[in-house]
């Protein structure tokens, strides 16, 4: 029998030795492939996979007032998530009845997420209390997350300082806001194990980076002030049916806010509740012509340049004043309006900028506004005859403060702001961004002449009814009508009332500024925003133990015995309001109607209910404000817009007969007179004019 060939049995033993070999370094190269030149793609590919990885906030930090009161904190709570896969399903309605029982969810609803089989959130923000009986089910198939909740324990209290957060702890409003990347702190980042089908496993999660807490927040309010400051503006905003208003009270030297105010307000916690009208900080936000309280920007102008002295007699042109073929017809404005065009526009526009109008103040709240200045390029030649009393610009109750601000201090601007101080999580502390730059905008000469002038105005002008027994008080009533786009004219039914100070008048240690929005019937800033300042800053003395002066208050009961400051004023201002005290009365008055009546008929009914005029253009009445049947107190002013008459020559009078135009014009001027001498005009002065101080003192 023939031996088989041993040669070709050992080439196919060498063949496969080669496949083998082939196939082990084929499976060698892609072990080296997978596990060594892919090793970190595949790891981090199988990590997306398995693991879900989510952000967690760091804890934001605590706001409180300048004392510690705490007015925004976050409180523990807990999230509950579901992985119904880990729950067999004759396990289904004792887990349901376990989740309803803790934590009041819908039994029934539970059940059908569990068929489901898909994960869900069972409860957000659950009470500590309510998870921890769920707890004691042992239940595998849930997990928790520890979560805060923002809540402000004083409700309202400086909800538009405070401002508020969404869901996710975002700052939307307020010093929430403004301070976001310092309360919100660093967030942390987590993984949680998820199975093949992507569903998040229960009690499997790590850290990947934990988060950082929130630095602390400690305020320049005081909660108590604050308090104060809310109620009185509220019955203000109330009383008066403004569409808004508000109030801020500084430190006049650090610029720090003690009480900051809007009205009307909102829930913090519940924003959503109210409107965007509520949640608006007028304070911050909202511009409006300053009207008579800008009076003090070009008083110190020309007091500087030497144009006027407190005691220069100005001619008043018998309560008239033609510029540019615009006639205006006041017992203040007009007379005040000649003195500016002894500086000129570029000394006027350039002093506005210096003051910072046109500019924010800086202040670290959100949604400043700055109001509007035209370049000195745009103005017209009109501009001279409104931009000196407050009229053709606007600008923020915050300026008209920070302004005010500088003459109580010594002539400095500067910068509000409502943050303290800054303690981070580790315990340091800093002042905010630094601390605030300041810059001087008065000599002490400049501001002596005005602190003195701003003192008359309360004394014996339109903010008597401010006066504080034992305290002077420096500061300035506005009235300014708004101006209406529509008509391309002042609105003769919507106005701003304002008033600002500070007090002590001689030794400065609050500076506040109250506006009210549109109030109805009584628009005179001294009676409608001024009593809020009077009630606040008797407050603020009180709290913070500014004792009265015996001097002043000496020479207080000397004027009050003398007659309220004079045979003259007791007809007027102070007939409503005795020295440092509310008067008991003030009679109400109804406003006639005067539309289609001549400048002197007009003028004449006025009188008659006890009223005075402010008198726009001239001809017949076309416009009045306030409107016909309003209720008013008395000696109020009612402003007139005056159209020229369809055919000239005669004009009615109240008892509708006719008159020469010599004689309208007689009889008008005998009025103004009159309408003079009831707003103060001195003696030492010519007639029909005033001094210079006294002119700065009406409305």
């Amino acid at each position: 029998m023939q031996q088989p060939d041993p040669l070709p049995m050992q080439h196919r033993a060498g063949r496969l030795a080669w496949l083998m070999a082939l196939l082990f370094a084929a499976v060698a190269l892609r072990l080296v492939d997978l596990q060594v030149l892919r090793r970190p793609f595949l790891l981090s590919k199988a990590e997306r996979q398995q693991f879900a990885r989510q952000e967690v906030p760091g804890r934001r930090g605590t706001i409180t007032d300048r004392k510690g009161q705490v007015l925004a904190e976050n409180v523990d709570t807990e999230s509950v998530f579901c992985s119904p896969t880990l729950v067999k399903p004759w396990e289904r309605a004792s887990v349901a009845h376990a989740l309803a029982s803790s934590l009041g969810v819908g039994e029934g609803e539970m059940r059908r997420k569990l068929a489901a089989m898909r994960p869900f959130w069972v409860a957000r923000g659950a009470k500590p209390e309510a998870t921890a009986r769920l707890k004691d089910f042992k239940i595998n198939a849930l997990s928790y997350a520890a979560e805060t909740r923002r809540v402000y324990p004083q409700g309202r209290l400086a909800a538009h300082v405070l401002g508020y957060t969404d869901v996710d702890g975002q700052g939307l409003d307020g010093v929430e806001r403004s301070y976001q990347s310092v309360l919100a702190g660093r967030p942390g980042e987590q993984e949680m194990l998820r199975d093949a089908a992507g569903r998040q496993l229960a009690n499997q999660q790590r850290w990947v980076r934990r988060p950082v807490e929130g630095a602390d927040l400690r305020l320049t309010l005081d909660a108590d002030l604050q308090h104060i400051a809310e109620r009185e503006l509220q019955k203000a905003w109330r009383k008066f049916h403004a569409k808004g208003g508000a109030i801020v009270l500084m430190d006049p030297h650090s610029g720090e806010i003690l009480a900051l105010a809007s009205a009307p307000d909102f829930d913090p916690a519940a924003p959503a509740a109210s409107g965007l009208e509520a949640r608006r900080d007028r304070a911050v936000s909202d511009a409006f012509e300053p009207g008579s309280t800008f009076k003090v920007v070009t008083a110190s102008l020309a007091l500087e340049r030497g144009a006027v002295t407190p005691d220069t007699p100005i001619d008043c042109h018998m309560g008239r004043a033609e510029f540019f073929g615009r006639t205006v017809r006041d017992h203040g404005n007009d007379h005040l309006g000649v003195v500016p065009f002894k500086l000129g526009p570029q000394v006027l526009y350039e002093g506005m900028t210096r003051f910072g109008f046109g500019q924010p103040t800086g202040v670290d709240l959100p949604g400043e506004t700055t109001g509007s200045l035209r370049p000195l390029d745009k103005w017209t030649p009109g501009s001279m005859a409104a931009i000196p009393f407050g009229q053709e610009f606007s600008c923020g109750l915050m300026r008209v403060l920070v302004t005010y601000a500088a003459v109580a201090n010594g002539g400095v601007l500067v910068r509000p702001h409502v943050v303290q101080q800054v303690t981070g999580s580790g315990g340091s502390s800093a002042s905010p961004e630094g601390g605030f730059r300041s810059t001087r905008v008065l000599n002490e000469s400049v501001r002596g002449q005005l602190v003195k002038i701003l003192e008359g105005v309360v004394d014996g002008g339109t903010g008597v009814a401010i006066a504080l027994p034992g305290y002077s008080i420096a500061g300035k009533t506005g009235t300014s009508q708004k101006f209406d786009a529509a008509t391309g004219h002042y609105s003769m039914q919507a106005s701003t009332s304002t008033f600002v100070g500070f007090v002590p008048a001689e030794k400065p240690v609050f500076v506040a500024a109250v506006m009210l929005d549109e109030p109805q019937g009584m628009t005179l800033g001294g009676w409608t925003a001024g009593p809020v300042f009077r009630s606040v800053l008797s407050a603020a003395l009180t709290a913070y133990g500014v004792a009265p002066d015996d001097k002043v208050r000496d020479a207080q009961e000397a004027s009050a015995k003398a007659g309220s400051h004079g045979a003259d004023k007791s007809q007027g201002w102070t007939a409503m309001y005795k020295r440092g005290t509310k008067a008991a009365a003030v009679d109400e008055v109804e406003v006639p109607e005067l539309t289609g009546l001549g400048e002197a008929a007009a003028r004449a009914s006025l009188a008659g209910a006890g009223l005075r005029p402010r008198v726009l253009g001239k001809g017949r009445v076309s416009g009045q404000f306030p409107r016909a049947g309003a209720k008013v107190l008395e000696n109020s002013t009612v402003t007139l817009s005056l159209q020229p008459a369809p055919a000239a020559g005669n004009s009615r009078d109240a008892k509708g007969k006719s008159k020469s135009k010599a004689q309208a014009k007689s009889g008008n001027r005998s009025v103004v007179k009159e309408t003079a001498a009831a707003a103060g005009s001195s003696g030492d002065a010519p007639q029909g004019g005033g001094l210079f101080a006294r002119l700065l003192g009406r409305p």
